[in-house]
């Protein structure tokens, strides 16, 4: 089976100033779109996809701590990663350890991805999109690619 997530735009999305800029209207339907494929249609892999040369990692890594006012909502999921592990000199390994942070906040922060992770009915696959090399390799929790 395979699922496509859509999300709605709402008055909150006409003010973005990045493609990047997700408002929490939709930052909600993702997160409550992700546990409906969990749950009901029973998606046995959730693919975390991060990349080289991440555009977001290197403002978040230059503005630290700033809460610049047009990517509020992109910086609160990206800065807590800088708040646990300090800055990191490397964009490319930010984007990495984003990727574990995203992890363990999903499983944190839904009982449902929790429990389907718990009972192994959903395989979370951490993984890196390599620019140059064209590959995505999954990384293990020391931000190594297995």
């Amino acid at each position: 089976m395979k699922v496509a997530i859509y999300c709605r735009l709402s008055e909150e999305d006409k003010n973005k100033l990045s493609k990047e800029d997700d408002s929490e209207s939709i930052q909600n339907q993702k997160s409550m779109l992700i546990e409906y494929a969990v749950k009901k249609l029973h998606v046995p892999l959730l693919i975390l996809l991060g990349h080289d040369d991440c555009g977001v990692m290197t403002y978040a890594n230059e503005h630290y701590p700033e809460m610049t006012e047009n990517f509020q909502s992109i910086l609160k999921c990206v800065y807590p990663v800088i708040d646990h592990a300090g800055q990191l000199d490397c964009n490319n390994k930010f984007a990495r350890k984003h990727t574990l942070w995203v992890e363990d906040y999903l499983t944190k922060n839904s009982s449902i991805i929790n429990s389907a992770v718990t009972e192994g009915s959903l395989y979370i696959a951490k993984c890196h999109f390599d620019h140059d090399s064209g590959e995505v390799y999954l990384i293990d929790n020391d931000l190594h690619r297995i």
